[in-house]
């Protein structure tokens, strides 16, 4: 049970991070050009590889919001069980460098 709220867990805060990068893009990015019109420079130096992690991390909440679907008890499309988790994590950008 406690695996399963640890596993719950990360992907609530991985959707409230997507949720999070796409309001720096689309408000804070986006208002600072428009409204502010301040340099494209600038606003890449405030933001810089925004769109690159906005990316990467829809990727990863893809993959889970995924294993969670094909982990959903029979008949039913809220209750999962995920038994596996270690392939999708090892396959982040990364993660294939050995840690010092």
């Amino acid at each position: 049970m406690k695996r399963q709220d640890v596993i719950y867990e990360l992907m609530q805060t991985e959707l409230h991070h997507v949720r999070t990068l796409k309001i720096m893009a689309g408000l804070f990015r986006r208002a600072m050009l428009e409204e502010l019109q301040l340099d494209p420079g600038t606003v890449q130096r405030i933001f810089p590889c925004l769109d690159e992690l906005s990316l990467l991390h829809q990727r990863f909440l893809g993959q889970l919001l995924e294993r969670r679907r094909e982990s959903l008890e029979r008949d039913s499309n809220k209750n999962f069980v995920i038994h596996r988790l270690g392939d999708i994590l090892v396959s982040q950008p990364g993660m294939d460098r050995e840690w010092e």
